[in-house]
């Protein structure tokens, strides 16, 4: 058993399948269609027009979504300590939190860590905008089991260069091979057909696939064939 419930470690690394970027009116069919495709993971991009500019799910419509499917939630969001039981109670097996929009991180890292899905404890994780140390994970990371790279400007949209990027999640490997415990590391942005090669030979656990697998013509086929070129 891997450190995610009913996923093998031998499963990794693993398509996230991004659902903000998916058709918001048929989210249960979606996410219907995708577990039929083998997914493991759904992802939730929840914003609230303040750190990133669009306005995404609520906690009414992520709990609206029957699945036995993982739901990763990642809170961009300002003053995420008001709202994140809302979105543990919508049933999120992990919580994302922006580092940017979290000053009180290690009180809402607590707080997930004593909340349980079906006797599954919540994961904690943390997301990092391009401009953001690495470092000021160095605190935290007994207390983490994701980090997540993001490799666009949540605001801006400005998109880092892929070598950034591969030099920028090799650094971050470093730093959390220097801590305590086993972190999942996740890269979230950019992963489309044209990059999922190069982005595959950084050993990410996690690939968080939205507008890569959505503005395919056919996103279950694109979602085989992510899963081909990641596992080749």
């Amino acid at each position: 058993m891997g450190i995610y419930k009913g996923i093998d470690q031998e499963w990794f690394p693993i398509i996230s399948v991004d659902l903000t970027k998916a058709n918001l009116s048929q989210l249960q069919a979606e996410a219907d269609s995708f577990l039929e495709a083998k997914a493991r993971l759904i992802h939730f991009e929840v914003s609230d027009g303040h750190f990133a500019p669009e306005l995404t799910l609520g906690p009414p419509v992520i709990a609206s979504i029957k699945t036995v499917l993982w739901k990763e939630v990642h809170l961009m969001i300002r003053e995420p300590a008001r709202k994140i039981n809302s979105y543990l109670e919508a049933g999120a097996n992990s919580i994302i939190l922006q580092y940017e929009t979290s000053p009180e991180l290690e009180d809402l890292l607590m707080a997930i860590d004593s909340f349980y899905q079906e006797g599954q404890r919540v994961l904690r994780g943390v997301a990092l905008s391009p401009s953001t140390r690495l470092e000021v994970l160095e605190p935290f990371l007994e207390d983490l089991d994701l980090v997540t790279l993001l490799t666009a400007d949540p605001l801006s949209k400005a998109l880092s260069p892929l070598s950034s990027i591969k030099e920028r999640f090799t650094q971050l490997k470093n730093l959390i091979a220097k801590g305590p415990k086993r972190v999942l590391l996740a890269i979230e942005g950019q992963v489309n057909r044209e990059s999922l090669k190069e982005l595959s030979r950084l050993k990410a656990d996690i690939l968080v696939a939205g507008e890569g697998l959505f503005q395919e013509t056919d996103p279950l086929k694109a979602f085989y064939d992510f899963n081909q070129i990641l596992h080749q």
